[in-house]
Formats: C-alpha cells, structure tokens, sequence
C-alpha cells in the first residue's frame, strides 16, 4: 500500500468530499484508482473556503456559523448534517490544495507514525494554496484557547458543567459561551443549537452573570450551613473501625494505581526517547497529560486518606466542618474569581438548566477531599475529577 501511494495511487479509503475515485488501467496486475473532483460536491468545497475566509454580507463567518449556513441550505455529508467538527476537518485537509498525507498513523494502533514515514498523494486540488493557508491563518487568529481570549474563557464558572434541560425539556447537550453586542454581553447557550441550527434543539440562552449567581447562592445555601454540612458529611464523622479498615484498603489501592501511573508516564517517555515516536505528536502530548491529571487525582485522594487515618479520632469534627463552611462562604463571595471558579468546579458537578427548574449536582467525596484539605497549612483547593444534592435538588428560577 506504501508503495501504491508512493506512486501516486489511492489505496481504497473514502475519499474527501469533494472528490471522487476513478480507475487506471495497469498494462499488467490489476488495474489502480485515483482521486478527480467530484462535480456534485467540488464546488460546494470552494463555497465553505470561500464563506469562511471572505464572509457574507452580514460580516465574518465562523466555523459554527458555517455548519448552520450548510444545514440550512440542506446540504449533507455522506447523509448526514454538517457539524463543526467536519467543516473544521474539511478547512484543514490538505486534499483540498493538492496533496493527500498517506500512513500518517498505525492502523491497527491509531498512533500517529513519524513524519519520514508519511507519504504524500498528489490529488488536483480544489483551492489554491494561498487560500488554503489564508484560511488556517484566519483560522488560528480566531482561535478562543490563545492569548487573551483563553484568559477569559478559563474564568467561566461553569465551563463543562451545565446542560441544556432539565426533568427532560432540553436536549441534554453542553451549554457553551455565546456573546452578544460584539462581545459587550456573555450568555450561556445550547451548543447543539448553536452548532446545529434550531431543528437539533428549541435551546435557551441565559445570561452567564445570572446563572453564575444562582449556583454561587445554591451552592452557599446549601453547602455553607453546618447541620447540612453534617447530615452530607456523616461518613466521615463515623468513628468505628470498620470505616477506619476500609480506608486503609483503599489507601493501598490508591498506592498500587499512583505506581502504575508512574510506570506508564515513563514507558510513553521512553518511546519518545527511542525515536518510535515524536515528541510533538499530539497524541503522545495527550496522553502524558492524561496520565498527569489521573496522578494528580490520586495523589489528593491519598493526602486526604492519609490524614484522615493519622489524625485518628481527629479525623473530622463538627468544629472542622463549620470552619470550612465558613472558609466556603468566603471564597465564594470574595474577589477572586479564579478561586471561586476552582470551588464551584470541585464541588458541582452538573448543572442542568431548564425551563423552570435548575438541578445542581455535586458528589460528597469531592465535598470531602475539599473539608480535608482545608486543614493544611496552605489549604489549597482539591482539584476536581467528577453528586452532593440527593433529595433538594432542585432550584427554582429566581421570580423576575
């Protein structure tokens, strides 16, 4: 097959859109294919460049709002609706401005294979290359992970937390960041709505500082008050040494799996050390980080066990939990949004928005780690992994 693509033959994949198989006839062994514009879907590639890079009459036109365009106008993609992802896929492959990489990855692996190893097939393309790297350009300067934009973006309190519905009037989809008047007004909005058109979900778009402030309320109300700290933390006040055994066995669990994370950190670290794979294999950086963040997790996990065990009956006491009530209210009332963020990130886990009702969930061992590690010297917070509300979970719609 590397020697098919080498001679600038397409080895049988799906080819791009836009782009067709046809076959050469071999004057011995069998006949070979090879990729021509497809003139049903060519010219709709030159459209989405061309939308993407110029916009429209009503300003620039972005990724989202590309995939909206190409739905309404009912185009498809091998049948199905177009999304961000595939219009993202397509702005970037190289087919589209003449050359396809072939053996990019292991097949039976998916690990992505050195760059000597790939193999470019010439195709005609479709745009020109300078169209092709206006768009990719365009593409990184509106890219909302760099500079200044990323700054704001990591201070959303409720990034990756809250859904669109509740007790079923919603699509169950993530609620992205949506702004309004160039920028000047934040909301949080359906992202299947936002990426998909209205026919995916009716959708709701909430202001970002009203929903922020009902959870900062909830999670104040509920999680601030010690008896409600007590009845939510009573595990923990358990003395017996039942409980005290249990932990111990989850201490050497704990133990066995940070070993085990350490090992494969250091077997990916000598692949890329022996050449078999690339340091700047987005893979490879994926993993590493990866493994780092399940070490993370556990090495707070086993902080906690390790002071609850050693403090004995000191483990946790009514006079600890209302001191970290206390210490919760103040952080999440004070202004700092970073650490308000970092609480809000630990202790709710989903936050689902409906038309009437907003249900806040959080899980009590998250809780737990964050009361435990209030008793450090630096008390830093716990970072989260992913429910505390169990029966009141729900939170009325404020009246105006």
């Amino acid at each position: 097959m590397i020697a098919n693509a080498v001679n600038g033959f397409w080895n049988g994949q799906t080819p791009p859109l836009g782009f067709r198989t046809y076959v050469v006839p071999q004057p011995r062994g069998k006949d070979r294919k090879k990729l021509e514009h497809d003139p049903e879907t060519v010219d709709l590639i030159r459209w989405i460049f061309e939308k993407y890079l110029h916009g429209n009459e009503d300003g620039p036109v972005g990724i989202t709002k590309l995939a909206q365009l190409l739905n309404q106008r009912g185009e498809r993609i091998r049948g199905k609706r177009f999304s961000v992802s595939n219009v993202h896929n397509i702005l970037t492959n190289t087919a589209y401005c003449g050359y396809v990489m072939f053996n990019r990855r292991d097949s039976r692996t998916r690990e992505q294979r050195p760059e000597n190893e790939w193999v470019p097939i010439p195709v005609p393309p479709i745009v020109s290359e300078d169209v092709f790297y206006a768009v990719k350009k365009q593409m990184a300067d509106r890219d909302p992970r760099m500079g200044a934009a990323a700054q704001k973006t990591n201070t959303n309190l409720l990034t990756g937390r809250a859904v669109c519905g509740c007790n079923g009037d919603g699509c169950g989809g993530g609620l992205g960041t949506a702004t309004g008047k160039s920028g000047q007004y934040r909301y949080y909005a359906c992202a299947a709505r936002v990426k998909q058109g209205a026919e995916s979900c009716k959708g709701r778009r909430i202001p970002m500082s009203t929903l922020d402030e009902i959870v900062v309320d909830a999670v104040g109300e509920h999680l601030t008050d010690p008896d409600r700290l007590n009845l939510l933390l009573q595990t923990w006040l358990d003395r017996s040494q039942t409980a005290v055994a249990e932990r111990q066995v989850e201490l050497k669990r704990l133990r066995t799996k940070l070993t085990q994370l350490e090992g494969e950190s250091a077997r990916v670290i000598k692949l890329v050390r022996a050449g078999i794979c690339s340091p700047e294999d987005p893979q490879i950086a994926s993993e590493l980080s990866n493994i780092r963040a399940q070490r993370a997790s556990t090495e707070a996990d086993l902080a906690v066990l390790e002071r609850q065990l050693e403090a004995g009956d000191r483990r946790i006491t009514p006079a600890i939990i209302a001191a970290f009530g206390q210490l919760l209210d103040k952080n999440l009332r004070g202004s700092d949004p970073k650490l308000r963020r970092e609480y809000v990130q630990l202790l709710v886990d989903r936050v689902e928005v409906g038309n009437r009702q907003i249900r806040i969930l959080g899980r009590n061992d998250m809780l737990e780690r964050a009361v435990i590690a209030s008793q450090a010297p630096k008390a830093l917070v716990p970072k989260a992994e992913r429910k505390w509300c169990t029966r009141r979970d729900s939170n009325p719609w404020p009246s105006d």
